[in-house]
This record gives structure tokens, C-alpha cells and sequence, in this order.
């Protein structure tokens, strides 16, 4: 699977629980933005957990989750509010959800990332 890296402050597209786009901008990333950018990730946290003998460092750990799938980042997202009475001297007020996953790994109609 090949996304865009995201990062915050970037903008996609939100697509909410009724199913319904909008734009939004990135205010959390959770998780990693490649195959790569993870098992480099959970191979350095390996290997300082090994250094300092922790009980989880076993070799079939690191085996393990470096053959897990892939699953591109979750994010926390801010939009403008879809209902039209929730303005202040502003203007329109914002809206977030939190948690969003991308499309590729959401089963719901709505409710991620693209």
C-alpha cells in the first residue's frame, strides 16, 4: 500500500460518520507513515529494550511484529463545523475527531481518512 507521508498541519480529506467529505487539517499522527519508517522504529525500541534486558526482547518478538501488516497512521483531524448555528465572532465554529483511520483499513462507510 502506498500512501502520502502525513504529518501535522497537513490537510485531507475527512470523510465523517454520515459518509459526508470535508476538508480537514492534521492536529495528531499516530503511528508511522511506512513499512520502513515501523520496523525501523520497533528494531530501535528492540534493541535498547534488549540492551537493558528487558523480558519482552526475545527474538520471536521482533520476528513477529516485523512481519505484521502495514497499516498506514491514524489521525486527529479539525474541520469547520457542518451545522450552520454554531457560529461565534469567529465565524463558523470547528469541529475534531480523533482516532480516524485511513480508508484502505476502515470497514465502515465513514469515519476515515483520505
Amino acid at each position: 500500500m502506498n500512501i502520502n507521508p502525513v504529518q501535522i498541519g497537513d490537510s485531507v480529506i475527512f470523510v465523517d460518520s454520515k459518509g459526508y467529505p470535508r476538508n480537514a487539517i492534521i492536529t495528531a499522527v499516530w503511528g508511522c507513515n511506512s513499512r520502513e519508517e515501523r520496523d525501523e522504529k520497533y528494531t530501535k525500541n528492540w534493541n535498547e529494550a534488549k540492551e537493558e534486558n528487558a523480558s519482552w526482547a526475545t527474538d520471536e518478538w521482533l520476528e513477529n511484529v516485523l512481519r505484521m501488516p502495514y497499516n498506514p497512521p491514524s489521525l486527529n483531524v479539525v474541520y469547520v463545523s457542518e451545522d450552520e448555528s454554531q457560529n461565534d465572532p469567529y465565524g463558523r465554529q470547528i469541529a475534531r475527531s480523533t482516532s480516524v483511520s485511513h480508508q484502505s483499513v476502515q470497514t465502515a462507510p465513514g469515519y476515515y481518512w483520505k
